[in-house]
């Protein structure tokens, strides 16, 4: 049971990030890098002459955007979030037509094309290792499809009865966490969420169990432990001339180490998995276990959704180029911008937390989470903060260099219409 929580826990993590994906022939789907986009597909001379009647939602280097593309694309991120969030079917009428949410999600697609168009231009993405890469993020968007399509669409909103139930199987957990009823909304909703989590989860599970024994799968642990042992090197995986570092072989079609050489020199940093820890010999082989399980699923569902043509559907198409979009802009951004700012020290935070109402909020913050007020932690909260906030204000600088450098034209009256549509319906309510 541990195991299975231990792998749907990185599972679910791998999920919503950059995610390890495999990629094998150049007959199959890549990348989108050189595919003209599939949103916005009307070209405009002059987008300062176009009536801004709501019709289109927003015109990115004379590419408009009209209504109908743009809330076919809104409706699939507020599908998936909604699962995400515990929100049913019920409730989604309610947030299509928060004028927030709305700008919120035109800003991300915007700033991840445009992070997506300044990242294809560095030449990272034109050695062997960047065309991999591109590769890899156009499985990963695929695998995403995959998983809506087989686990999100179909879900079903967890009734109060289901609620109930969940609350007294965990009660003990919850009330660890301080919930002792679901009384309130609020409780109530926290319940609702872990529930939907738990399900989602469960389900995606059982979907890959029944791949696996659909498909013949070999795993080669010799070459992930070789390399993350260091007797294969970054360079000799890459170049491979004789193809002989696989890792896993679906159907007897092979994923080579060089193709996530790099992902996994990644993930060890982000997930502070040192070589002193692979010395252990159980850790490793975990470690081992738990990334071959990985592979295997993400593989499987890219196989499966190739032999499906879910990418070949105009839903599909326009989710995966909006995925791969935001995950290479992401990459892009974490190899330029948050490769250079660096951890904050002990003297920076020492001179910090003279200002008593700043080490009052960190103190706060450590009782809220449940982590006991000492030193060392309030130390180390800080470093996470400062660092945070440093990270936060790199963003906002980076996001704003790339919309100063495209002309972006976003409709007044489209929104406008949204946010009357709001008010009639209040309106309509209180009358009631």
């Amino acid at each position: 049971m541990k195991n299975k929580l231990f792998y749907l826990t990185i599972l679910s993590v791998f999920i919503v990030s950059i995610t390890l994906q495999t990629c094998d022939s150049k007959k199959t789907p890549q990348d989108n890098s050189t595919k003209s986009s599939s949103i916005g597909s009307k070209t405009v001379d002059d987008p300062k002459k176009v009536a801004d009647d709501g019709t289109w939602v927003y015109i990115l280097d004379k590419k408009l955007v009209s209504k109908k593309e743009f809330e076919e694309v809104y409706d699939l991120f507020l599908k998936v979030s909604a699962v995400g969030q515990g929100i049913g079917k019920t409730q989604l009428s309610l947030f299509r037509d928060r004028v927030e949410y709305k700008k919120d999600v035109m800003n991300r697609i915007i700033n991840s094309t445009l992070g997506f168009k300044k990242a294809i231009t560095d030449p990272f993405f034109q050695s062997k290792e960047g065309k991999n890469l591109l590769q890899v993020l156009y499985k990963q968007a695929l695998y995403q499809y995959f998983l809506y399509k087989n686990i999100y669409e179909n879900y079903k909103e967890p009734t109060e009865e289901d609620v109930e139930k969940h609350y007294n199987q965990y009660k003990k957990e919850f009330n660890k966490l301080g919930l002792k009823d679901i009384k309130s909304d609020r409780n109530k909703a926290a319940v609702k969420n872990h529930l939907s989590n738990t399900t989602v989860a469960s389900k995606t599970n059982e979907l890959f169990e029944k791949l696996i024994n659909e498909y013949t799968i070999v795993s080669n642990k010799k070459v992930l432990s070789e390399y993350l042992t260091k007797k294969i090197s970054k360079k000799s995986a890459i170049d491979d001339p004789k193809k002989e570092y696989w890792v896993i072989k679906v159907k007897g079609k092979p994923l080579y180490l060089g193709q996530i050489a790099y992902f996994l020199d990644l993930m060890m940093k982000n997930y502070k998995i040192t070589d002193k820890m692979l010395e252990n010999t159980d850790a490793k082989d975990q470690f081992i276990r738990e990334l071959l399980n990985l592979l295997k699923t993400m593989e499987l569902s890219y196989r499966e959704a190739l032999e499906k043509k879910m990418h070949k559907s105009s839903e599909g198409e326009k989710f995966v180029e909006i995925v791969q979009k935001r995950s290479v802009s992401l990459f892009y951004f974490m190899k330029k911008v948050m490769a250079e700012i660096k951890p904050p020290d002990d003297k920076t935070i020492n001179e910090l937390l003279k200002d008593k109402s700043k080490e009052t909020k960190v103190i706060e913050l450590l009782k809220q989470r449940k982590f006991p007020v000492n030193k060392k932690n309030i130390m180390e909260a800080s470093k996470q903060i400062l660092y945070e906030e440093k990270i936060t204000i790199a963003q906002t600088e980076f996001i704003k260099e790339l919309r100063e450098a495209h002309q972006i034209r976003i409709s007044e009256a489209y929104f406008k219409s949204t946010s009357d549509k709001i008010k009639d319906e209040i309106l309509k309510d209180k009358k009631k």
